[in-house]
């Protein structure tokens, strides 16, 4: 990958696009156009200082008008960035926005046992906490959240392969990517975050459900590569 340009990582939650992006030698503009879930941000030395996550509930026009604030705020520095979106969150402004960008090289990343990935959405989304260690507990997971947490890691469309015609691409199963060496492009001792592990300190009492659920109305819940 080249160090001199800049990188647009797509995944699904929990992949692992985190602990990738922070291990890149570009500035870390985080998810800026993320408006829904990170209030407010500000440039810092290396990386985007952003708010802690929460559910900001602002209509469209409003959403537009910020975030074409924080692309100047992306404009404005002069260096190579990298920028993360979560696959379900591209509505229309952010397609477009990716589509117009030059010098750009795009990251696909996911895991490979998604089922893991999907069980942490369900545990982070229900907790609402989604880094920072977690405490022995169990839960029982609203049904009505399912889906929505189904979709953010299964569901993608056709817009992959129009972003894989228009740019250089790479793709990485996370699992993977932990193995990668240190070099010019990649540096894991970088990386701040500390893993949560959710699945290993949490129980889903309903899980079993939740499967049954999904399999009764046909939702693949394999894991199939869907980058």
């Amino acid at each position: 990958m080249n160090i001199s340009t800049n990188i647009i990582i797509l995944g699904h939650p929990r992949s692992g696009s985190y602990w990738f992006q922070e291990c890149l030698p570009q500035y870390n503009m985080n998810e800026l156009f993320n408006v829904r879930n990170i209030s407010s941000v500000e440039l810092g030395n290396n990386e985007l200082i952003c708010s802690d996550f929460s559910i900001n509930v602002i209509n469209d026009i409003d959403e537009i008008f910020i975030k074409e604030l924080r692309n100047k705020l992306f404009e404005s520095v002069q260096v190579p960035k990298s920028i993360k979106f979560h696959w379900f969150q591209l509505d229309k402004w952010n397609r477009d926005w990716i589509m117009s960008q030059k010098n750009s090289s795009i990251v696909f990343i996911e895991r490979k046992d998604k089922i893991i990935a999907f069980k942490s959405l369900l545990i982070a989304n229900h907790l609402k906490k989604f880094k920072g260690k977690l405490e022995k507990q169990n839960i029982t997971i609203d049904l009505k959240s399912v889906h929505e947490c189904y979709a953010a890691i299964w569901q993608v469309d056709s817009f992959i392969d129009t972003i894989k015609q228009k740019f250089l691409y790479k793709h990485f199963f996370y699992e993977e990517a932990l193995s990668i060496s240190e070099s010019i492009w990649f540096n894991p001792n970088r990386c701040k975050i500390i893993k949560q592990n959710s699945v290993e300190h949490v129980t889903i009492d309903n899980w079993e459900e939740i499967i049954n659920v999904l399999k009764m109305e046909n939702c693949d819940v394999s894991n199939k590569r869907i980058f």
